[in-house]
């Protein structure tokens, strides 16, 4: 259900998407070889996975989530009864109607992520996820100093040193948040619509369409209903801008010049597919 949603928003958005009949693979567009790719794949079971395709070993189980590196991800059983979508009653939309406001409006994938309640993981645990993600990959601060992390679309000389050249294209990238608001882990995926924002209101009016604290100016959040208890999924929103050129945030280079990297080890030849 939500991986054929998925191919329905973002079959259009190429050159970034690559379908099959089970993957959705989001491949960035610049520069040629960039890394991380982001890949949806279908599945029937009760846990969302999140695996990085990364040699060194990442294992963290929470609550309708695990984080989990390839040589420790594994097939969990399918479940014998059906799955309905949960939160249907809450205030949260439909994927139907998502992808009926939406096909055929979006205009670049800017991000995917997730958050993890700091209530369910401890620091120790987040500070190791990072260390390792940053070691294999260009992962960059919020320059406003909250513990929203980012890993950028790099080259893998650009791995060794840093990124200097900003193009649009480099997308999307992957977020990592620890987030003391959370109650359960929340799967984001973040999309320039060709919408404004009072266009964006319309679709998705209050309470059900909300705007998160200091950003109501760039986007518009919604939740989905979907199959999987503990887990919350989320789209961001951005309204379509008026200026056609890409800014510092759509190139990363507002990222990268006032974030701060976490660096990869000296040596480190890992990457982050």
């Amino acid at each position: 259900m939500v991986c054929d949603a998925f191919a329905s928003l973002f079959g259009h958005v190429v050159p970034f998407t690559d379908m099959s009949s089970d993957r959705i693979r989001l491949v960035p567009k610049m520069p040629p070889s960039a890394f991380p790719q982001t890949v949806f794949r279908r599945s029937s079971s009760e846990i969302i996975q999140v695996v990085f395709s990364i040699k060194q070993q990442i294992d963290i189980l929470l609550p309708g989530l695990r984080l989990c590196s390839t040589n420790t991800a594994r097939k969990f059983p399918t479940p014998t009864h059906n799955i309905v979508a949960q939160n249907h009653a809450k205030g949260f939309f439909l994927i139907a109607t998502i992808v009926e406001n939406l096909r055929g409006h979006i205009i670049r994938i800017d991000h995917t992520g997730i958050n993890l309640p700091t209530a369910m993981l401890q620091r120790s645990d987040w500070s190791h996820l990072l260390n390792i993600i940053g070691k294999t990959s260009a992962l960059y601060q919020y320059p406003t100093g909250e513990e929203w992390l980012f890993v950028i679309p790099a080259t893998v000389d650009e791995l060794h040193t840093d990124i200097t050249y900003f193009i649009g294209g480099r997308e999307p990238r992957f977020e990592l948040v620890y987030d003391p608001s959370a109650s359960q882990p929340t799967i984001q995926v973040s999309v320039e619509t060709d919408f404004s924002r009072s266009e964006i209101e319309a679709l998705f009016p209050a309470p059900f369409g909300i705007t998160l604290p200091d950003l109501g100016d760039i986007f518009r959040s919604v939740y989905v209903a979907n199959p999987w208890a503990n887990m919350t999924i989320r789209f961001d929103l951005y309204y379509h801008k008026t200026s056609g050129s890409p800014s510092a945030w759509d190139t990363g280079e507002w990222l990268v010049q006032n974030g701060g990297r976490i660096k990869p080890a000296a040596g480190s030849s890992g990457r982050l597919d």
